[in-house]
């Protein structure tokens, strides 16, 4: 079965290459690009995919500090962990008498 869907995937992904293919070819007009003083004449297409493709980089510097906070978290989070597994393979610390309270036994009720 997930062969099976793993083909059909394959399939989606190249009839949605095609579409987009085709979409581009038959919208190839050059359009006029201006920047500052300058001028291009560069298809339509070409403009889109650089729009697209800037639009993600914008958004992975944007989220290079949170991935950069949950990584620190990550370490601090699995130094935790280490920490916990060597207390509790050294077993069981003794209690020592100035860890005992009296006061906070309780007597039993009936």
């Amino acid at each position: 079965m997930g062969g099976l869907r793993r083909v059909a995937t394959w399939v989606f992904r190249a009839l949605l290459l095609l579409l987009l293919s085709v979409l581009a070819l038959m919208n190839a007009d050059a359009v006029h690009l201006r920047f500052f003083a300058q001028a291009w004449l560069v298809p339509l297409p070409l403009v889109v995919l650089a729009s697209v493709i800037f639009g993600i980089l914008i958004a992975l510097i944007a989220m290079l500090e949170r991935f950069a906070a949950l990584r620190s978290q990550i370490g601090a989070l699995r130094h935790e962990v280490s920490v916990h597994e060597a207390e509790r393979h050294r077993g069981p610390r003794p209690v020592a008498q100035a860890d005992f309270d009296p006061d906070a036994v309780r007597p039993m009720e009936r």
